[in-house]
């Protein structure tokens, strides 16, 4: 709406007003409503002051802001996963079967697969650090690459921090840790690696 327009729309209102009243004004009555009228400045284009377009311009300015960075911000999601062939217990716990493989199917497209005897137990499904423990046995595993996300697997005492990578996990009850790279790497801590290497 122009400014003549909206001026037209606020004339016409005032004489609808003026048509509908229930008595008939006087004319001293509508000289004065008139003036009153051009007091207030009503049909008059007003300039803004330089502090009310520095105040707009900053309202502006932090609206495109939140516009530009918005998308990029990342809220913490919970992952979810789902269990083929296993045993899913209340607390996270899995276990493969004696002769099948469970795999556990992650949100994000990672995966873990179960060799049969294998337990692990599903941890915080933070989207940026989820953590999954392998508790005995052996599982491959198949994490997918997302920017500022690292997966946990633990393994006894043994902690491997994953990016995005291909590899097979074995940890049995204690003794022996092994882990064998399909692809990527990884970074594992422990007692003898504390480094991390």
């Amino acid at each position: 709406m122009t400014d003549k327009q909206h001026q037209s729309y606020r004339y016409d209102a005032l004489a609808e007003l003026a048509r509908t009243m229930p008595y008939e004004p006087s004319s001293t009555q509508l000289v004065h409503g008139w003036r009153r009228i051009q007091a207030t400045g009503v049909g008059k284009a007003r300039r803004m002051s330089p502090a009310r377009w520095l105040a707009t311009l900053g309202v502006a300015a932090c609206v495109a802001a939140i516009m530009v960075i918005r998308p990029w911000q990342r809220h913490p999601e919970i992952l979810s996963y789902v269990v083929d062939s296993g045993v899913r217990g209340p607390a996270g716990e899995v276990t493969a079967g004696d002769v099948a493989h469970a795999k556990l199917a992650f949100s994000d497209d990672t995966e873990f697969v179960l060799a049969p005897h294998a337990r692990a137990t599903v941890g915080a499904l933070t989207a940026n650090e989820p953590h999954v423990s392998l508790d005995d046995g052996r599982t491959e595993v198949h994490v997918r690459h997302r920017d500022g996300a690292r997966w946990l697997v633990s393994a006894g005492p043994f902690v491997v921090s994953v990016t995005g990578t291909s590899f097979a996990l074995a940890w049995t009850g204690g003794d022996r840790f092994d882990i064998h790279m399909h692809s990527g790497t990884v970074t594992v801590k422990g007692p003898v690696i504390e480094d991390g290497r």
